[in-house]
């Protein structure tokens, strides 16, 4: 009886160890989760980046000179062409104008 006493006891102590063992193991765990979440949160913070610094533009006069602006002829031109296609068309197939 003496013998399954003691086996009972050192049964339960490693019972006992396993169960501290576990419990310890847990609590790191939470600790490493606990720990890599606030780092994280860390990360993800947005920080304001500095305003990159170029170089000054300098502007150079030109020595070209300068142009003189008008108006488009594309428009003009088009409808000519155009109407010079049906007049063409027109005469051919003999066609009065309406």
């Amino acid at each position: 009886m003496q013998e399954r006493q003691k086996y009972d006891l050192i049964l339960k102590q490693k019972e006992l160890e396993l169960e501290e063992e576990r419990r310890r193991q847990q609590e790191e765990e939470a600790r490493r989760t606990a720990d890599e979440v606030a780092q994280l949160r860390r990360q993800t913070v947005h920080h304001a980046k500095p305003v990159p610094h170029f170089r000054r533009f300098e502007v150079k006069p030109s020595h070209a000179p300068l142009t003189n602006p008008h108006s488009p002829k594309f428009v003009k031109r088009l409808r000519t062409q155009k109407a010079a296609a049906t007049e063409k068309l027109n005469t051919t197939f003999d066609i009065e104008n309406p």
